[in-house]
């Protein structure tokens, strides 16, 4: 499980390399890794989500925040992380309203 894991970081620290518009788009850094993992972008989600073999968009989204964390460089420019940090914040007040 952990050799998975560091293969999915190391991937996903190479993508953000690459390809510098997946540090500010987890949906499209998800297509660019299953890409390289042989994935066609046309195939259905369901597929996807069936086959052990590929890691999950929730591993990839956490590979992609740990690697951010560790390599600054690699960080969406600011503008992005300001959106982020509002929509987080809409989602905390959202997360109170409802219980």
């Amino acid at each position: 499980m952990l050799t998975k894991l560091l293969a999915v970081k190391s991937l996903v620290h190479e993508t953000l390399i690459q390809i510098p518009e997946t540090r500010a788009s987890d949906k499209l850094l998800i297509i660019e890794v299953y890409k390289k993992l042989g994935v066609p972008p046309t195939s259905s989600l369901g597929s996807v989500f069936t086959n052990p073999y590929l890691p999950t968009f929730e591993s990839i989204g956490r590979a992609r925040r740990k690697c951010q964390e560790l390599h600054p460089e690699l960080r969406p420019p600011k503008i992005n992380q300001q959106m982020r940090l509002e929509m987080e914040q809409n989602y905390r007040e959202f997360a109170k309203e409802a219980e």
